[in-house]
């Protein structure tokens, strides 16, 4: 080609394409001659009289031929990655949930050992690959580049993977060294390289691997929608069996049944973390939807199966989840009509399913065999019918005004924001008041003698004295130790070793049972700042809040290179948004853990290859 003169500034770069790649030069000064011939070209610099001149020469055809091989390698060893990884996310989404050996009997250490067969398995075939391509990739760009690999050029390669790295990359990379850190300066390795017994198993090792598959999920993982999508008929499943299980029905037989144990998850406790974290990707996928399909009217069965279990599993955490997350989807659905529109429909499907299930509480009387405050709420009385009542005057409404054109956005704003500061008033006063009544009982007259305003040991099911234990054991550590943690998963090793004897007296007070042990505090980053420190709380909050935000901030563009994704990015951020709520009040186990990582991993991989390809995946 015949050169072509252009005049550039200082430090300007100009961007010359070959076949194979980009590559950016950076030309200082003067007037630059640019020849640019057909074919795989190497660049060539030169100097002269004051100009820069830059010039192109044809590859050899060696280097044309050992390119193409190495870039076939490649892709073909790509292709293996993400079949690894497909087979593990199947495995991870419809295995995992439903996995034991004797019925309850150890349920919980079955699904970690699984889990870290699955990992272990899966990372023995991807770490050599991933070693392999890179190694690959690096003898590529050496080829490409060879002879003139200048600062300039290795700038630009670190640039173009700088741009790769999201935040909650960032963070959950920062975490995964917050884990080594806390894992390297505990004195309890040997508790905290697998985790505490008794099935929680999630110590160094398991989080670590977990980090790991986050990463080959984020970044090797070629999404597809079907596989996300096996989330919802696996864990309608678990629900299914979990509804069934709450009024004596058990088609799985399961060894040591008891009220306290649910589906094929396990404890309650557990079993509240898989629902409200599957549960709500589903909900973000149904506000999200558009229109009257067959999909849509199988995510209003999974929607009401989903409520109906979540109102009668027993855990408090799961309840406090269902409400804040309900305002926060009203809140988030006022600027369109639409999405108003699927709220209403979704409190129409809770109040359904709180209403059929006081019609079998009134039809057997006696099957529910578990009972507390919030399920009888829920479950009985004029609760659920004024629900439903004001659902289907809000629906016929809606559908009025939208039809017509005529949808109240500025007045819905202006609610939802007033409704928002109302909530938040109400939440700041609450905690004034329980702050009063604790320091001075009965101050505040008819009020000091509900519960639920004094913080006392027996406060929110005894999580009083497991979050004063946890307080306590990260203010007895010294100044090392505050900023990386006693080590992953080892709270029991510290509280019953080297736990002052207070601390311990005062826990035992509460729990003289013959061998309780406290694993956790019931509050996710209480346990997380003993187990990790400062450092792991920070990137671990980090990670959540960011992921949570990119979900959600994407599930709001409007653009059409992000319609089709909208869905699953809500799906995403919801379901975080759930674990999040559920754990201030629960912790990490390996069924939700496990979940919550696919769930990041997965939704993380839609949007790099939506940012590389420009399009719908």
């Amino acid at each position: 080609m015949q050169g072509i003169s252009v005049n550039i500034s200082y430090k300007r770069r100009i961007a010359v394409k070959t076949s194979a790649m980009r590559f950016f030069a950076p030309i200082e000064g003067g007037t630059c001659d640019k020849r640019q011939r057909y074919g795989n070209a190497a660049l060539i610099l030169r100097r002269n009289s004051g100009k820069t001149y830059m010039e192109t020469r044809p590859q050899t055809e060696n280097e044309k031929n050992i390119t193409v091989q190495l870039i076939k390698i490649q892709d073909g060893i790509r292709y293996i990655m993400d079949l690894i990884l497909c087979v593990y996310l199947v495995l991870m989404i419809t295995v995992m949930p439903f996995y034991f050996q004797e019925g309850y009997v150890h349920i919980a250490t079955d699904k970690a050992l699984l889990c870290r067969r699955i990992n272990t398995a899966a990372l023995q075939g991807l770490l050599p690959l991933f070693l392999i391509s890179m190694i690959l990739s690096f003898g590529t760009f050496l080829l490409e580049h060879k002879g003139r690999l200048t600062g300039a050029v290795w700038r630009e390669q670190l640039r173009g993977i700088g741009k790769k790295v999201t935040l909650p990359d960032l963070f959950i990379g920062f975490y995964g060294l917050a884990l080594t850190i806390s894992y390297l300066c505990s004195n309890y390795r040997e508790n905290a390289l697998w985790g505490a017994e008794d099935g929680w198993y999630t110590g160094f090792l398991p989080q670590i691997s977990l980090i790991a598959a986050y990463f080959f999920i984020a970044k090797c993982w070629k999404p597809r929608k079907k596989i996300f999508y096996l989330l919802f008929p696996a864990s309608a499943a678990v629900f299914l069996l979990g509804y069934l299980n709450r009024f004596g029905v058990y088609p799985i037989d399961m060894i040591s049944d008891d009220p306290g144990f649910i589906s094929t998850i396990g404890h309650l406790n557990w079993y509240c973390g898989y629902a409200v974290t599957v549960l709500f990707a589903g909900i973000g996928l149904l506000w999200k939807s558009s229109g009257r399909n067959w999909r849509n009217l199988l995510f209003y069965g999974y929607a009401l199966l989903g409520f109906g279990t979540l109102v009668t599993q027993g855990s408090m955490s799961g309840i406090v989840t269902l409400g804040l997350m309900g305002l926060v989807i009203f809140v988030l659905s006022a600027s369109n009509g639409s999405r108003m529109y699927n709220f209403w429909v979704l409190a129409a499907l809770l109040s359904s399913a709180c209403l059929f299930t006081e019609l079998l509480r009134v039809l057997a009387p006696k099957r529910l065999n578990m009972e507390d405050e919030a399920i009888d709420l829920l479950t009985t009385g004029a609760a659920p019918i004024v629900i439903l009542i004001l659902s289907c005057l809000s629906l016929a409404l809606l559908g009025r005004a939208i039809s017509k054109g005529r949808y109240p956005e500025k007045h819905m704003h202006f609610f939802t924001r007033a409704l928002g500061i109302l909530a938040s008033c109400v939440f700041v006063l609450m905690v004034t008041i329980m702050v009063i009544n604790t320091k001075n009982p009965g101050k505040l007259g008819w009020l000091s003698e509900y519960p639920a305003f004094t913080f006392s040991d027996s406060w929110g099911n005894y999580r009083g004295i497991l979050w004063k234990t946890g307080a306590g054991c990260f203010w007895e550590q010294d100044l090392l130790h505050k900023l990386t943690g006693v080590g992953p998963d080892a709270l029991s090793a510290y509280l019953y070793q080297d736990g002052s004897e207070g601390l311990q007296q005062m826990l035992y007070n509460v729990y003289p049972q013959e061998g309780a042990i406290m694993t956790n505090a019931h509050n996710e980053w209480l346990t997380v700042l003993v187990n990790t420190g400062i450092l792991g709380l920070v990137s671990f909050l980090g990670m959540m809040i960011t992921a949570i935000v990119t979900f959600l901030k994407k599930a709001g563009e409007a653009s059409s290179a992000h319609k089709n994704n909208c869905a699953v990015y809500c799906g995403c951020g919801f379901s975080l948004l759930a674990y999040t709520i559920n754990n201030i009040f629960s912790f990490q186990q390996t069924v939700n853990l496990t979940t919550m990582i696919v769930i990041l991993g997965m939704g993380m991989a839609f949007t790099r290859a939506e940012s590389a390809s420009g399009c719908n995946v």
